[in-house]
């Protein structure tokens, strides 16, 4: 089940009175005292850092900004400076490697050849969390039914299994996209409500091999289910499903519940 952001977003006046004794009695006598020593930078620092802090709180505006920072054609070494290294390491086939980063509110994954981003992707792990999609920035994750963003998938993956709940599809952005793969999928640790009726009657006659239900079965669901995972590059929709990680992996290695 995906972690489920508290329902009242806004900023209380208990909330703030909370905070507001905070920034008097502490954070702002700890700056006087950094300055005091003749430290200014080190005082602009602990101001920079407490602003995004109480962004994240209040608001999604630093992840956003994190996250629309991250294009494919990126190296390295700029993304390192950014947030820093992999927490974890997914080989997934030869000479690929899934390099995932862990935020309270996402999942990234990001996919590295001669040192330069070549795809990645994002999982919103809470319901506030709906960031624009980088083919098409009148589009924000999670704002509609996957049928909204493109009438029919190039291609789509269902997973129903007992290791993982997941679907995944793969659009046509054309110039919009820099003719990159387009990535939309919803999984079951991710925000949002999860569709597992419809995703299993999905599965079950895409096993079975009728086109015409699976075609129908596929449009019904396309038309209620909402996407909580996006990406961009130049993965296929097998090596992107091999990349993901399961709800255990995902507890195991960042204690998420």
């Amino acid at each position: 089940m995906a972690e489920q952001e508290p329902q009242n977003q806004e900023a209380s006046p208990t909330r703030i009175n909370r905070l507001t004794k905070v920034v008097i009695n502490y954070f702002v006598p700890m700056c006087l005292f950094v300055i005091s020593l003749g430290s200014f930078s080190e005082a602009f620092i602990l101001v920079n850092d407490f602003s995004d802090m109480l962004k994240t709180k209040f608001s999604n505006s630093v992840e956003y900004e994190t996250l629309d920072s991250i294009k494919v054609g990126n190296t390295a070494a700029y993304i390192e400076d950014m947030i820093g290294a992999p927490r974890v390491i997914k080989p997934v086939g030869e000479d690929l490697e899934a390099n995932y980063y862990f935020n309270d509110k996402y999942l990234l994954a990001i996919f590295y050849q001669k040192e330069r981003v070549t795809a990645y992707t994002v999982v919103s792990l809470v319901d506030s969390l709906k960031p624009e999609l980088p083919w098409d920035s009148s589009k924000n994750l999670a704002d509609d039914a996957f049928a909204s963003f493109a009438s029919v998938p190039d291609d789509h993956l269902v997973d129903v299994g007992s290791t993982n709940n997941v679907y995944i599809e793969t659009i046509d952005t054309g110039v919009h996209g820099m003719f990159l793969n387009a990535y939309l999928g919803s999984i079951k640790y991710g925000s949002g409500d999860f569709d597992d009726a419809r995703l299993t009657t999905l599965n079950r006659n895409a096993l079975q091999g009728d086109d015409e239900a699976l075609f129908s079965s596929l449009a019904a669901y396309r038309e209620i289910a909402q996407p909580n995972f996006y990406g961009q590059g130049d993965l296929t929709i097998d090596q992107l499903h091999l990349s993901l990680l399961t709800p255990a992996e995902l507890s195991g290695y960042f204690d998420f519940q």
